[in-house]
């Protein structure tokens, strides 16, 4: 009798301990809270975006080849005291997209020995000259290429920041789901210890009375003890599920949080499935939005660059140069500077080379066809796994769905159970042992309703993972 005091007394403080816990002020964090301080502040999602600052240095790297450059050439000879010659060109030249070059400039040779080609008049020559690519590089060259290219690399940037996103998000997103449940799991025991606990007061004061046998006593307190020893267990569970999960979060000078024990999961959020219309809407887009076809994609007309640049290397080189010429002195009278002028004041140059076999320029563009073939059989072979992931990520949500509305039912048949059961007892036509075995079934229903939710929300979450639309 001594023991059973004691024992009642400590269980009463363990009474009193639970239920000013569970009457702790609580406050919900959404799934879409928790998105919006990762997003915000984590590091990798800080990563990713340099992501896309890189791709577009890429492109503003490339583009630095159409930037216009001041050039000057001087070059002088002096032997003996006496100047042999001293050749000066400088100038403004002016890539444009198309592949041409404008350059102007100003020419002044002096000196004994000067190439008579080379001749300018006092007071030097000026001009306004254009380079013109015939063949090869008339219509594409290596800085139209580049450009291109940084596009398509930039593209390909974006989709990796896409890709990394949303395997953060995936992960993250794992890890609440699974906290949710932790907790779900953690209220229930909670619950089914605090009414165990009073079912042994009550039991061992009635058998104190006479009203039920001692075994009954007995028994709830070791079913008391069972559920003391699973709250403890389900508490550590929690405890680490929270650890977890501040794993994903962090302040903006990237300092780690932790979750704060009075913050729950979002508890009362609808559950929803996938229908079979949106599924299909879902595959029709999935080529736009799943980074790892993007980024095959982007890889494709990277390649396809590519290849017209090294077609374009069949063609000969042929280039034109004209530069038209005047004096200060001409320049100073404008009148003269008529079309009659320019057609008695140029210079002219061609240019022309190819080589006779073609062998290296032959051998990249076969190297580009096989490599473009290859991308695409990536491609494919990516966009078929991707579908047969979509459409059993949607079987497996139909069933677990479907199993989750038998299970509530089910829970509610266990209720009806319990509750007939504790009439049964209060009646003496049962035992505790049969009302803590439904009440068990009960709290095992209710978990496994709460671990198949779970479930439900992980499986859409990898469905959207898949899908490459995670990330929106």
């Amino acid at each position: 009798m001594k023991l059973l005091c004691k024992w009642l007394i400590v269980t009463s403080l363990t009474f009193t301990y639970v239920v000013s816990f569970a009457q702790n002020t609580s406050k919900e964090l959404s799934l879409k809270m928790f998105y919006k301080m990762i997003l915000e502040n984590h590091p990798v999602a800080k990563q990713a975006q340099n992501i896309s600052e890189l791709g577009k240095m890429e492109i503003r790297l490339a583009k630095g080849m159409l930037d216009p450059k001041l050039e000057t050439d001087y070059t002088q000879k002096v032997f003996d005291g006496k100047q042999y010659f001293g050749y000066l060109d400088a100038g403004l030249k002016i890539p444009i997209w198309y592949g041409q070059d404008i350059k102007f400039g100003y020419e002044n040779n002096t000196g004994k020995n000067i190439n008579p080609t080379d001749f300018t008049p006092p007071g030097g020559l000026m001009y306004a000259g254009l380079h013109i690519p015939i063949g090869q590089g008339m219509l594409i060259d290596e800085r139209r290429a580049s450009i291109k290219q940084a596009q398509q690399m930039m593209n390909m940037a974006e989709a990796e920041k896409i890709k990394t996103i949303n395997k953060l998000l995936f992960s993250a997103s794992k890890e609440y789901w699974e906290w949710y449940f932790i907790y779900q799991q953690t209220a229930l025991i909670k619950k089914s210890y605090i009414l165990a606990l009073q079912r042994a007061n009550a039991t061992a004061e009635r058998a104190k009375q006479g009203d039920v046998a001692t075994i009954d006593s007995v028994e709830a307190h070791i079913t008391l003890q069972e559920r003391f020893v699973q709250l403890q267990n389900m508490n550590n569970a929690l405890q680490n599920s929270r650890l977890q999960l501040s794993n994903y979060l962090w302040n903006s000078d990237l300092s780690p949080l932790e979750i704060d024990t009075t913050l729950t999961p979002e508890l009362n959020k609808n559950l929803s499935s996938i229908t079979l219309d949106e599924l299909k809407t879902i595959e029709n887009n999935v080529a736009n939005t799943n980074p790892e076809l993007l980024k095959l994609q982007y890889k494709i007309s990277h390649l396809n660059i590519e290849r017209k640049l090294s077609a374009d290397k069949l063609k000969p080189n042929f280039d034109l140069t004209l530069k038209y010429l005047t004096s200060n002195k001409n320049i100073q009278n404008a009148d003269n500077l008529s079309w009659g002028y320019t057609q008695n004041n140029y210079k002219i140059m061609f240019t022309y080379s190819q080589p006779i076999f073609l062998r290296k320029e032959r051998a990249k563009l076969n190297m580009n066809k096989i490599k473009l073939e290859q991308t695409n059989l990536d491609r494919v072979i990516a966009e078929r796994e991707i579908h047969n992931l979509l459409k059993t990520n949607y079987n497996t949500l139909k069933t677990l769905t479907s199993n989750f509305n038998i299970q509530e039912k089910m829970v509610l048949n266990y209720q009806t159970l319990l509750e007939g059961e504790k009439a049964r007892f209060e009646n003496g036509e049962s035992s505790i042992f049969m009302v803590n075995s439904r009440e068990s079934k009960l709290i095992d229903g209710e978990i496994k309703l709460a671990e198949l939710k779970s479930k439900i929300e992980k499986l859409k979450i990898e469905l959207m993972y898949n899908s490459g639309t995670l990330n929106q």
